[in-house]
């Protein structure tokens, strides 16, 4: 395990579950480990358009499609001991 995945499975910041559209119009999704109060800042950035993720948060996993598959989910259990599933709706 990396120093950074280290730190990132021992932090107290919570991970959230961002699902959005690209610019084509494609399903997209976002696992980022950010505070409450930068996440509620991200929503209200998100009412007016782009955002970039990066200065709310660090991303820990994304990619295309309606949900992640398994293996991210079994990604994000293995580095970060995170369960995915308990917050994808």
């Amino acid at each position: 395990m990396s120093f950074v995945d280290n730190i990132i499975k021992t932090s107290s910041e919570p991970i959230h579950y961002l699902k959005c559209r690209d610019d084509l119009g494609l399903p997209c999704y976002f696992f980022l480990m950010c505070s409450g109060d930068k996440f509620d800042q991200l929503d209200e950035a998100r009412i007016n358009g782009k955002v970039e993720l990066s200065d709310y948060g660090k991303v820990i996993a994304s990619g295309f499609g309606e949900n992640p598959s398994d293996e991210v989910i079994a990604e994000l259990k293995q580095k970060y001991d995170f369960e995915a599933t308990e917050i994808i709706s």
